[in-house]
C-alpha cells in the first residue's frame, strides 16, 4: 500500500492555535478600537464591546434565544431536505452511464444558478405563506452542492476498490451502500459544508419577509427602527451560527467514519466466528470507511483483504465480474 497524507489536515494539526485565530484576533481589535479612536462614525459602527453589550441584553429578555431557535429549526430543515433529495439524486447519476450525467448536468448546473429569492413568488404558490416557504428556499439553495459533490463523489470511488468489491461478488445496493458511498463521505462531507455555509445567509433574506420571527426578522427590524446595534448582535449570531453547524458537521464526519469502521470490524468478527467454509481471501467492504479517512494515512486503494472462514454461496455474481475460483472444493 502507498501511503497518502491528508495534507491539509498536517498542516492545520501543526499550526499553533494563537496563531490560527490571530486574525479574528486582530479584527476583533480593529473593531473595538477604530469607533473609539474615530477613524469610523461610531453612530454606524458601534464598537464590538457595545454590540456584544446588546447581545446580552437580547440574551437576559429570552427574545434572542427564540429567534435563534427559529432560524436554527429552518435551517436544520431546509439542510435535511437538502440531503433527503440531493444525496440519493447525486448517487443515482453518479451510478448511471456518463451519457446520462452529459444530458443532465448542463440542465442542473442551470437550475443552481436561480436564485432563491427569484422563485419565492412560487414557493408562495405552493406551499403558502407558512414556514414551508423559508424552508423551501433554504433546501433550494442548499441542494446544488449537496447533489454535484455527492455525483462526484461516487464516480471518483476507487476504481480498484469497486472492482476488487464485484469480483468478490459484491454488486448492486450492497456495492453501493458497503463500498462506494463509504468511499464518497469525504468529498460529501465537503458539499454538505459548503451547502451549510451558504444556508443562514439565504435564510436571513428570507425572514426578513413575512415573518415575525428569526435572526432574519431581527435584523431587518432593528434596521427599521434605526437601531444599529441590534443589526450588528443579529450579524454577529448569525456568523457564529454558522460556524457552530461547520464544525459540528465536521464532527459528525468522524462520527460517521466510527461508526462505519466499527459496524464493519465486528461484522467481521462475527464472520469469523460463526462460518465454517474456508475461502483463502475475502474481500472488507470496511475499506471505503478507511478510504480517505480526514488526518489519517490511507492506502492507495483502500482495500483490505481479511483472512476468515467465510460462507461463499455460488450463486452470487455480478453482471461483467465472476467469482474468483477460491475454495472451489468447499463450494461444489
Amino acid at each position: 500500500m502507498i501511503p497518502i497524507t491528508n495534507t491539509l489536515a498536517s498542516r492545520n494539526n501543526r499550526v499553533p492555535m494563537g496563531l490560527r485565530w490571530s486574525g479574528v484576533l486582530f479584527v476583533a481589535l480593529l473593531w473595538e478600537f477604530a469607533p473609539r479612536v474615530h477613524w469610523v462614525d461610531a453612530s454606524f459602527v458601534p464598537p464590538l464591546s457595545a454590540v456584544v453589550g446588546t447581545i446580552g441584553l437580547l440574551l437576559r429578555d429570552g427574545g434572542l434565544l427564540h429567534h435563534i431557535l427559529a432560524s436554527s429549526l429552518r435551517a436544520v430543515a431546509g439542510l435535511s431536505a437538502a440531503l433527503v433529495i440531493g444525496v440519493p439524486l447525486g448517487a443515482f447519476l453518479g451510478r448511471a452511464s456518463g451519457d446520462v450525467r452529459t444530458v443532465f448536468d448542463p440542465f442542473l448546473r442551470l437550475l443552481s444558478q436561480v436564485n432563491p429569492f427569484s422563485l419565492l413568488p412560487v414557493f408562495l404558490l405552493l406551499f403558502g405563506s407558512g414556514e414551508l416557504v423559508k424552508v423551501a428556499a433554504v433546501a433550494w439553495v442548499a441542494i446544488w452542492p449537496v447533489t454535484f459533490f455527492s455525483i462526484t463523489g461516487v464516480v471518483t470511488a476507487e476504481p480498484a476498490l469497486v472492482k476488487t468489491a464485484r469480483s468478490f461478488g459484491i454488486c448492486g445496493r450492497e456495492l453501493l451502500v458497503k463500498v462506494i458511498l463509504p468511499a464518497a463521505i469525504p468529498t460529501l462531507f465537503v458539499g454538505i459544508r459548503i451547502a451549510a455555509n451558504l444556508v443562514f445567509f439565504v435564510l436571513v433574506g428570507a425572514e426578513m419577509l413575512g415573518t415575525n420571527a428569526g435572526l432574519g426578522w431581527l435584523v431587518h427590524n432593528s434596521a427599521m427602527n434605526f437601531q444599529i446595534k441590534g443589526i450588528y448582535a443579529g450579524a454577529l449570531v448569525v456568523v457564529l451560527l454558522g460556524y457552530g453547524l461547520t464544525k459540528a458537521l465536521e464532527r459528525a464526519e468522524h462520527w460517521v467514519y466510527e461508526v462505519y469502521e466499527r459496524t464493519e470490524s465486528d461484522g467481521r468478527t462475527a464472520v469469523g466466528k460463526d462460518k465454517n467454509i474456508d475461502s483463502t481471501m475475502a474481500f472488507s467492504s470496511s475499506a471505503g470507511a478507511s478510504l480517505l479517512k480526514p488526518g489519517s494515512d490511507v492506502g492507495i486503494s483502500g482495500v483490505s483483504i481479511v483472512r476468515a472462514k467465510y460462507v461463499v454461496d455460488a450463486n452470487v455474481t455480478c453482471i461483467g465480474a465472476a467469482l474468483p475460483a477460491v475454495g472451489t472444493e468447499a463450494m461444489s
